[in-house]
């Protein structure tokens, strides 16, 4: 043996000697549902940190967000330990002849079919745009149908849906800057009690008890909260907002006469708000009993403190708590994700579904490829285009009915007839023209000014500012998209 080869295999020896020395360590994260990770944190923050690990089921190196919350203990700087030596042993001989490989072609399509069946199965339904338009009862009738078919694992419904900005609005997105800057008028969530209360029923009522049902919160401020609220697994994206519930008490005080009757309907008007909310609660959870909380979230007057009764948080309507959450008694609390995350008012916080299907303790999951995603989209289009439709054609009426005078008066009330017929035909195939109206467009009301334009005929015309006035009465909503 040469010189030169020695000194080769003693540095190898050397080196196989000294490795296990020369190991990198790692961070160890111990979460709250039983999970182990071995891995290094890449970067740190008061609320969650990003880990990097080799993800068992993948077999390479992901990045996961991990909120604080669930995170039970952290061991960091960890030597990895040195596995003990194996003594080879030599496999016993066989005589029995190596059976032949399998062909690559026949055996792909049974290999898929496994692995797709070992995965849980997701159905996203998207609940974005208005309360009350877009997000409207009769649509999730279908979807209800289209889920049951599927029979999936979790039913996520996505959020995003806020007073503040509209998923379907163009630019909505810059106007959450300021408390002063709403979005437009016409695109704030709607009140209509029979609607928000039917959609919760649909998925509680329609769908299997032991169906896993989460919600997924983007944006919730307005009416949406209450579906947020609604369902007792919440998670919520770093940038949403939940809360600001106040408009729909303020409309019922506002409507009674004296402070007395103000107070009782207000009250009416919460006590609405937490018929549904209760579908949120849960009994073996004290902190998923939140009155108080949803109290300051729907009353402007009352504040909102909390203090700690072990790891739940206990809710006051009084500045009394060890850390005040709203002391302004002008407005509804609307509260950050970072700080219902804080106050485990939510289960975690999600950015992508990649990072959801982790805190749910799904490591393998499978998208199903749904129908919901295509009708949200194609009501959201359609009733939107008749509503363009329905304003087009009124104003046409209003144009033609203050022109039914002179000689022309029959002619022109016959085109305010046609152009009134649409709007009606419109209202009666689409009710969320309706509720956008704000009550202008009525079948009721726009059939009694049919009759009327029928008498005016008759008659042989005249008059006709007078009804264009009273058909115009109430639509203070009306006015464009």
């Amino acid at each position: 043996m040469t010189r030169r080869l020695r000194m080769c295999l003693a540095t190898t020896v050397l080196t196989a000697m000294l490795l296990p020395c020369w190991a990198v360590a790692e961070d160890v994260v111990h979460t709250s549902d039983g999970r182990v990770m071995n891995g290094e944190i890449i970067s740190e923050s008061d609320r969650q940190i990003v880990f990097r690990y080799v993800d068992p089921d993948l077999g390479f190196e992901v990045d996961i967000t991990l909120p604080k919350s669930m995170i039970d203990k952290i061991e960091r700087n960890v030597q990895p330990a040195t596995p003990e030596p194996v003594e080879e042993t030599k496999a016993p001989s066989s005589t029995t002849a190596p059976k032949p490989a399998a062909d690559e072609s026949a055996s792909s399509e049974p290999a898929e079919e496994v692995r797709d069946s070992a995965a849980t199965t997701f159905y996203v339904v998207p609940m974005k745009g208005q309360v009350g338009t877009d997000i409207t009862e009769r649509i999730y009738e279908e979807i209800i149908e289209d889920i049951k078919s599927h029979d999936p694992d979790v039913v996520i419904l996505q959020l995003d849906s806020s007073d503040l900005r509209n998923e379907f609005q163009e630019g909505s997105d810059d106007i959450i800057e300021g408390e002063s800057r709403h979005l437009d008028r016409q695109e704030q969530n709607q009140w209509d009690a029979n609607n928000i209360r039917n959609v919760r029923l649909l998925f509680h009522d329609k769908l299997p008890s032991d169906m896993r049902q989460v919600i997924w919160v983007r944006d919730a401020v307005g009416s949406s909260a209450i579906y947020a609220l609604a369902w007792p697994e919440m998670y919520m994206h770093p940038e949403a907002n939940l809360g600001g519930m106040s408009s729909y008490v303020m409309r019922y005080r506002n409507a009674a006469g004296d402070d007395n009757v103000r107070a009782k309907f207000g009250d009416a008007a919460f006590g609405w708000i937490r018929g549904i909310t209760q579908y949120g609660d849960d009994p073996v959870n004290p902190n998923k009993t939140r009155l108080k909380l949803i109290t300051a979230m729907s009353k402007p007057e009352v504040f909102l403190s909390v203090w700690w009764k072990g790891r739940y948080p206990q809710w006051r309507n009084d500045l009394k708590g060890e850390f005040v959450i709203d002391n302004s008694d002008e407005r509804a609390v609307i509260i950050p994700s970072y700080i219902c995350d804080d106050l485990c008012l939510t289960d975690g916080t999600a950015e992508t579904l990649d990072d959801l299907a982790v805190l749910l303790g799904e490591r393998q999951y499978q998208v199903v490829e749904g129908a919901a995603e295509g009708i949200v989209l194609k009501h959201h289009e359609d009733w939107r285009a008749a509503w363009d439709q329905a304003i087009k054609s009124w104003r046409e009426y209003q144009t033609w009915l203050g022109r039914a005078n002179g000689r022309s008066a029959l002619a022109n009330l016959r085109k305010a007839e046609n152009a009134l017929k649409r709007v009606l035909v419109l209202t009666k195939k689409w009710p969320e023209i309706g509720t956008r109206s704000g009550g202008a467009f009525n079948v009721i009301q726009l059939e009694i000014l049919l009759e009327e334009l029928k008498r005016m005929r008759r008659q042989g015309g005249g008059g006709g500012r007078g009804s264009g006035g009273r058909g115009g009465g109430g639509g203070g909503g009306l006015g464009g998209r």
